[in-house]
């Protein structure tokens, strides 16, 4: 019992520096003519295997698989199996698919990935061959391919070779796509985080902003107006730049443009619109903007959740939709003819992306 013992611990501490290629179970057809090898019952329960499915193959001296059964518990009869060696065939003599008389055949067994020598015997047709009693030598470890990688996603304990197909999470997300720093639980990670004003109505109005920061408004009765912009960098404009107490008269007279000016008299041609404004990193557009009817989302990326909400400047929710599995370049129309003219919000999330897109409904 003791050597038995010895080999079963054997691989744990030598299996990963004798690694080789496992055999596989016989898969030919039988060939007419065969040693039977019986296992008795006994022989078998001493074995102690350590995986739900051992089992035994028969190779001649060439490493040409003969034979091989299964040895796991429901396979067995009374405890008991059996292995038919099968010889060479007298019917393709260019092509040997067999064991030939007197040749040595070796027995072994694959446990999980560990190969074990068994005994080795003389193959004799139709003979039959029990066997009692023997132990297990330890021959080698099987290469596993997997992922080797603890901080991958899709990390392997048992691989030992790595095959490349390691998967990371996104940066700032963990496997199951959620952020690893979120302090406020807002579902956006801390070092996505936007610090800026919130405040539609603000000149520095920053529609991505996820903190909100200060704001800057114009005073009209003093002459001033936005620049405009809408990603967080408008500034206040003053109008009144003599300071004579009257407001210049040039500028962009367009009530639907972002930098729309209220004192503007004569149009310069200055004026910028929601859909001609380019905005960094962002992986959402809106077209048409200003929109009378209808209009459509475009998403740059894949994504495999999509929210879509409306609000208006009240932050009254218009309009709300849920899309599963959108591909990039997807097209998303979405009908406001029942909108009330006049100036609303679209917040667009996923799981690795958040924007709000300001829209005007004429």
């Amino acid at each position: 019992m003791k050597r038995l013992l010895y080999f079963f611990c054997l691989p744990f501490s030598i299996g990963l520096f004798a690694q080789c290629d496992l055999p596989e179970p016989y898969t030919n057809l039988p060939t007419g003519s065969n040693l039977t090898v019986l296992l008795d019952s006994g022989f078998i329960a001493s074995l102690n295997f350590i995986s739900p499915n051992p089992y035994i193959v028969a190779l001649t001296s060439s490493n040409l698989v003969v034979g091989s059964a299964d040895l796991a518990p429901e396979s067995l009869i009374n405890g008991m199996q059996s292995v038919a060696v099968w010889g060479d065939d007298s019917f393709t003599n260019d092509v040997i698919e067999g064991a030939v008389d007197g040749e040595s055949i070796s027995l072994q067994i694959v446990d999980g990935i560990y190969l074990y020598e068994l005994n080795s015997l003389s193959y004799v047709t139709n003979g039959i061959l029990p066997i009692t009693s023997g132990g297990m030598l330890y021959v080698c470890a099987g290469v596993i391919y997997g992922c080797m990688d603890e901080v991958a996603c899709n990390y392997d304990e048992y691989a030992t070779q790595d095959d490349g197909s390691c998967d990371y999470p996104e940066m700032f997300y963990d496997c199951e796509e959620t952020c690893l720093n979120d302090i406020d639980l807002d579902g956006v990670c801390d070092e996505l985080e936007i610090v800026g004003c919130i405040e539609p109505m603000a000149c520095n109005y920053h529609p991505n902003a996820t903190d909100e920061g200060d704001c800057m408004f114009a005073d009209v009765a003093s002459c001033e107006a936005c620049s405009g912009e809408i990603d967080g960098t408008g500034i206040i404009i003053d109008y009144d730049l003599d300071e004579d107490g009257i407001c210049d008269s040039i500028g962009c007279t367009d009530p639907f443009a972002m930098n729309f000016s209220p004192f503007a008299t004569e149009e310069n041609d200055s004026c910028e619109y929601l859909n001609q404004i380019e905005l960094k990193n962002i992986e959402f557009s809106v077209y048409p903007n200003p929109v009378t009817d209808r209009m459509t989302l475009v998403c740059d990326k894949s994504y495999s959740r999509l929210e879509l909400s409306i609000s208006n400047t009240l932050g009254a929710l218009v309009y709300q939709q849920i899309i599963q599995n959108v591909q990039a370049n997807t097209l998303i129309e979405i009908d406001v003819q029942a909108f009330h003219s006049g100036m609303y919000f679209m917040n667009v999330s996923s799981p690795s992306a958040f924007i709000s897109i300001p829209i005007i409904k004429k």
